[in-house]
């Protein structure tokens, strides 16, 4: 079968590295020190959400000069991320459906949101106590799980607000 991306190589997505010890200490990596505490199965899915944040705030961030590649498009869930990913890329381009042949711009686009929700995130009530001066601090005193859940609720219940 031959590959479909453009000169055989799967698109990169990128993060500011200030953000990447952020995304290892909340994404299972096979890191054992991390596993324990792992909020997130993988780096794509708190891209999603970072992503689907900052498009809900309405804010694009541009990335540092320098950045990280934590995930290709081939590890971005088909079924679920991707279709999310495009709809805010296609929201973002004010609905021009040619935005649906070019994942190199779907992704710029997401890049952007996600560095401002994650900047969001890093302001928000668990990830301010537990993620201090770029490290994990006693994420064991704090039931990470549920207030996380807590807030992505209340995200989704304002989100829904504005949509209506």
């Amino acid at each position: 079968m031959a590959n479909p991306f453009e000169g055989g190589k799967s698109p990169d997505f990128r993060i500011s590295k200030k953000w990447h010890k952020f995304y290892q200490s909340f994404c299972a990596r096979g890191q054992s020190q991390v596993e324990s505490c792992s909020l997130f199965r993988k780096y794509t899915n708190l891209y999603t959400l970072c992503a689907t944040i900052g498009y809900f705030l309405g804010k694009r961030t541009p990335l540092d000069e320098k950045t990280e590649t934590p995930f290709t498009l081939e590890q971005v869930d088909e079924k679920t991320e991707w279709p999310t990913l495009i709809s805010i890329a296609w929201a973002d381009s004010n609905k021009d459906t040619r935005i649906f042949m070019d994942s190199k711009q779907i992704i710029k686009i997401c890049d952007e949101y996600a560095e401002t929700g994650v900047q969001f995130l890093l302001e928000s009530h668990p990830f301010d106590k537990v993620f201090v001066d770029n490290c994990l601090y006693n994420p064991e005193k704090i039931d990470l799980e549920f207030q996380v859940m807590l807030l992505v609720k209340q995200l989704k219940d304002e989100f829904s607000k504005a949509v209506a």
